[in-house]
Formats: structure tokens, sequence, C-alpha cells
């Protein structure tokens, strides 16, 4: 099986973000899943943001099997005009497209981390008959814009394209119901988890074995860190 991740960000050294991407891949690898991972960087960040612009092309190896990572570089401009917003996706698509085709990838499947990312994949879906599934996250912040930026008729040929929706929860699932965006018998709820592997319950009473005392102040993220 060869499955091509589309994600809005995915992360590398000193750029933390879009980590639950990496997690949900690398488990997928290690099951012995062909991955490629697309997450297009925005050179509009870069340039007034500082962010980093990484490796357009890079390779992570799991044990003994190993991914690419492509991070084509796009245009962002934010909150502009739908007009606007409707070429910026095309060029997104195509930014995208070049990928697949540059590399053969020729994916057994597409999976849309977020709808959005499902969304901007559709037409290669739509012309070569790969199925698409899609993630619908509690981060899925973007879902109402992307239903109300869309017809009635591109909504339905969106849900035609869509095999499988993984939701995090019951409220997601009920929201792409009545968005219109899949049917029910097509959606699996799965809430997110933890791996015990890699975290575990400790006594309160042992933490200071981790340095940490009954007089210290801290903070603690569950996501990444917003700095203000």
């Amino acid at each position: 099986m060869n499955i091509c991740i589309v994600s809005t960000d995915y992360p590398a050294p000193s750029h933390p973000k879009y980590v639950f991407v990496e997690q949900l891949v690398n488990e997928m690898v290690n099951q012995g899943v062909d991955i490629s991972v697309i997450a297009p960087q925005s050179i509009t960040r870069h340039l007034l943001k500082g962010d980093p612009l990484l490796a357009v092309d890079s390779e992570k190896k799991i044990g003994n099997r190993s991914y690419h990572i492509y991070r084509p570089k796009y245009l962002t401009l934010g909150n502009a005009p739908r007009w606007i917003q409707n070429i910026l996706e095309w060029l997104r698509y195509k930014v995208i497209l070049r990928v697949i085709t540059k590399h053969n990838l020729k994916p057994d499947a597409i999976y849309g981390h977020f709808w959005q990312n499902a969304f901007d994949i559709r037409k290669y879906c739509y012309k070569n008959g790969t199925p698409l599934f899609v993630a619908c996250g509690e981060g899925d912040t973007a879902l109402e814009d992307l239903v109300n930026s869309l017809s009635f008729a591109e909504k339905k040929r969106l849900s035609n394209a869509v095999t499988g929706v993984i939701s995090v929860s019951s409220l997601n699932k009920r929201k792409c119901i009545e968005y219109g965006l899949s049917k029910a018998e097509d959606i699996v709820v799965l809430p997110n988890s933890v791996s015990s592997s890699l975290f575990s319950d400790i006594n309160p009473l042992n933490r200071n074995s981790l340095g940490v005392f009954d007089d210290d102040f801290f903070n603690c993220f569950y996501r990444w860190f917003y700095p203000s």
C-alpha cells in the first residue's frame, strides 16, 4: 500500500509543528505502509514572519524503513478576498500535483490531514479515481470557512470523492454530515489518544525525582507553544 499524506505543515528540527501528523506517519511506516508526505511551505510566512525555509525534499528513517517529505514552496496571503483565495488554492493544487508527477508517486490512496488539504487535492482524485480519506480533528478550525465558500454542487462532488472520514469526535462527525461533506456510513469516530509505551501515569509524590518540587511554578502545553 502506497499512501500520500497531504498536510498543512510537518515537523523538522527547530520546527516543532504538526508533530501529531508525524506520529501517525511513523506508526504507519512501522506497520509496513509506504508513505510520502507533501506539506507545502509558505514563502510569505518566511518573508514576513521569519519562518525557516525547510528542505524541499528530505528523508526520514524509521528503523530500517524510510519515507520522503516534500515541502514545495507556495504563496499565501492570509485573509485575502475570495477570488484571490481561489487563485491561491489553484496554485497550491499545482505545486502538490507537481510533486506527485515529478516523483512518480502513484498513490493507492491520498489522506488529507484536515478538510482543507483533502479539498486542495480533490481534483487529482476526481481525475484518477484515487480513494481520498480525510481527518477531521479538533484543530479543523477552517471547516466552516471552507463550507461557506462552496456551492451545493461543489460540496456534493467533494462528498462523492471522499472515500472515508476519520473524525476525532461525534460532534465533528455531525458537522461533516450537516455540512454535506460526507455520509454517516463513511465516517468513523476515533478519539485522540496517546501511546502508553511513550507516556504513563506517575505518582505525584514522586515528581521530585523529575526535578519538580512543591513550590515550583511551571506551565504545561499539550500542543505547540504560541508565544505572545
